[in-house]
């Protein structure tokens, strides 16, 4: 078995749910026996850890994961759907993920290497859970992942063969410095241009700064492993809504397979045996864009 161990901070929603992305993942590369639970016992060092049946570094695989792989927007068979910057591919209307009509700004997002994918569409699967769009009406779903997963360069210089870096995104961010990433993937921040608002930090900067920084069209100090693993940690679960804009999660202290994981995240009650911290947080006010502001822990 090889154990990874993530820092982390329970009352940064985004953080928790990247945790179970990390989960799903690995289950989406063909990793087997894949567990997960958070470690409080130091609470000055709070951690996630991951097993997966193998020898490679599950976290190093991910992320690997997510610096080389191609974003397409799914669409259905026969779909005149069409996006700018991002290629599309077609699905059958029987396996499609979801009931059309499909908008384009809501079509979910495959990413994939070789012969690895993995379909995300919380944004859009209004079949019952909450589904957390937190991005407004004209953002498109696909194209935010690509400015978050792809650097743009400029034209080819002397100096700069490669161009000048125009943009920052996570394929060149973790090739200037892998082990950082590997070792703690949720603290290394950078200056992004858009996101889906998960990661707390950003709604920091928004109080920290007297205004939201999409209206300023300034770039937020985020992490571009909570903003791609929040979507993905969200496939198959979420947290409790409370309101439309009000929700509570759960983190629990045992080493859990992936279903249960799954299913512990917006639990109402905790199993007998089962460690379980609760936590509430709020998405803010504004009716465009919503944002997960830090959490306080609350009694289960």
């Amino acid at each position: 078995m090889a154990e990874a161990r993530i820092p982390v901070d329970l009352t940064n929603p985004g953080q928790v749910f990247a945790c179970l992305g990390f989960m799903e993942l690995c289950k989406a590369l063909e990793r087997e026996h894949v567990r997960g639970g958070f470690d409080w016992s130091d609470t000055g060092a709070v951690c996630f850890r991951l097993f997966v049946e193998g020898e490679e570094n599950p976290v190093e695989a991910c992320l690997r994961f997510l610096a080389e792989a191609e974003e397409t927007a799914l669409v259905p068979a026969g779909s005149d759907v069409s996006l700018k910057s991002v290629s599309t591919e077609e699905a059958l209307a029987e396996v499609f993920p979801f009931a059309p009509p499909v908008p384009a700004t809501t079509a979910p997002v495959v990413l994939s290497l070789d012969d690895k994918r993995i379909v995300l569409h919380h944004w859009a699967d209004t079949s019952g859970p909450d589904p957390f769009k937190t991005f407004a009406g004209q953002q498109v779903a696909a194209e935010i992942f690509r400015k978050m997963l792809r650097t743009e360069f400029g034209k080819p210089s002397k100096n700069l063969p490669s161009g000048k870096r125009l943009t920052q995104g996570f394929d060149a961010l973790f090739n200037d410095n892998p082990v950082a990433w590997i070792e703690d993937p949720f603290g290394q921040v950078a200056a992004l241009e858009t996101g889906f608002g998960f990661d707390a930090r950003g709604s920091w900067d928004a109080m920290r700064l007297g205004s939201s920084a999409d209206t300023q069209s300034l770039p937020s100090g985020i992490c571009p492993v909570v903003e791609l693993l929040s979507p993905t940690g969200l496939s198959h679960a979420r947290p409790r809504s409370i309101s439309s804009y009000e929700l509570e999660y759960d983190a629990w202290g045992l080493m859990l397979p992936l279903p249960l994981a799954r299913a512990t995240l917006g639990m109402t009650r905790a199993p007998a045996g089962l460690p379980l911290r609760r936590f509430a947080s709020h998405l803010g006010n504004d009716k465009y864009y919503k944002k997960f502001f830090f959490a306080t822990e609350i009694a289960t």
